[in-house]
């Protein structure tokens, strides 16, 4: 499940429209449902380049964007999810629409007092081995719930990153054999001083 994480450029942007949109599907009585959707547009923009060139290319128009929208998600989501669309198709932040869906799950997620932890493993691990690393992960950050969002990147020799929030954690086998070889060079240097 590759979700959209919030770009760098979009952070603020996108924390101010999502603390808008839980504010009035809080006060509409529908914060689990537009909170799912927006889970789902956050997951097909992460998962579909198609669907995230359409609403970042430079060429396209504001408008142009809105009526791509509009044709994707009218009937599909909810009439408060399908207005907010639009607004942020008015105001010409379609590019941030990834971020901003992204930041409203984090948003509810907090709320629930849940963590959200992005795993990046060489290989799909057994889920015994996730469920257990769910329930470590949550004893050491003092008994919170924790959603892990596994990634697997073949690229990864071995060993496992973590990313919580905006902190990497990273206990890759490279991770490990790039501290030994700075400590060897530094060892080396110290010796022929």
């Amino acid at each position: 499940m590759a979700a959209t994480e919030l770009q760098p450029e979009h952070v603020e942007i996108a924390r101010v429209y999502a603390r808008s949109l839980v504010d009035l599907a809080d006060a509409a009585g529908q914060t689990d449902e537009v909170g799912d959707e927006m889970a789902q547009i956050a997951e097909l923009v992460g998962q579909h380049d198609d669907l995230r060139l359409l609403l970042e290319h430079p060429a396209m128009s504001d408008a142009e964007r809105l009526g791509a929208v509009k044709s994707v998600f009218e009937g599909k989501v909810c009439d408060l999810t399908m207005r907010f669309l639009q607004v942020v198709g008015r105001r010409g932040r379609l590019p941030a629409l990834g971020s901003i869906a992204a930041a409203v799950s984090q948003l509810l997620a907090e709320r629930r007092g849940e963590v959200s932890i992005e795993t990046v493993f060489s290989v799909e691990p057994p889920h015994e081995q996730m469920d257990g690393l769910r329930h470590r992960l949550g004893e050491a950050l003092g008994g919170k719930a924790v959603r892990l969002e596994s990634k697997v990147d073949p690229a990864l020799l071995g060993g496992l990153r973590l990313r919580v929030g905006d902190k990497l954690i990273d206990g890759s086998v490279a991770s490990a054999l790039a501290r030994v070889r700075r400590n060897l060079a530094e060892a080396g240097r110290s010796a022929a001083s």
